[in-house]
């Protein structure tokens, strides 16, 4: 019986964990190649870091709530960690102070991946990030389309 009842919890733990997934994924997000960003460590707990400490990262993702980043750096998130993002997206400028909500670590160490979540960002900054964000998906849209036709396809008609 109690062999029935652990079994039952590991079940339904791992539904409740495909149910958060799922929530925190449904925002849009929308995927990038090789995109760079810097960030500074502003507060690790409840402690301010001074000076601050600065690093780069890889935008894996990106939607209008935050992103994920890809980076070597093995940072404390449980102690709970705000940072400064700084990047550019379609020649545009972005400065978004972000709180890292979810950490994946590889097993080699040699990098990890970090779910941000954009804490203070004011109505400009997110309609520039909203519009910027338009304009990639419908490129990559553009350039991912199948062509039914080519005009020279349509001259030989």
């Amino acid at each position: 019986m109690q062999i029935q009842l652990n079994e039952l919890m590991k079940t339904i733990k791992g539904q409740e964990a495909k149910l958060n997934d799922k929530e925190r994924r449904d925002s849009f997000r929308l995927r990038l190649e090789n995109k760079t960003c810097e960030f500074q460590l502003l507060n690790v707990g409840n402690k301010n870091i001074n000076p601050l400490k600065k690093g780069k990262a890889i935008i894996s993702d990106i939607s209008y709530t935050g992103m994920k980043l890809i980076c070597p750096y093995n940072l404390p998130i449980q102690q709970g960690v705000e940072i400064k993002l700084y990047f550019n997206l379609s020649n545009r400028d972005f400065v978004l102070k972000s709180k890292i909500v979810r950490k994946e670590e590889y097993s080699d160490k040699s990098h990890y991946i970090y779910g941000v979540v954009f804490t203070e960002t004011d109505e400009r900054t997110n309609d520039k990030l909203t519009i910027v964000l338009r304009e990639i998906e419908m490129e990559q849209r553009r350039i991912s389309e199948p062509r039914l036709y080519t005009p020279n396809r349509l001259n030989s008609l």
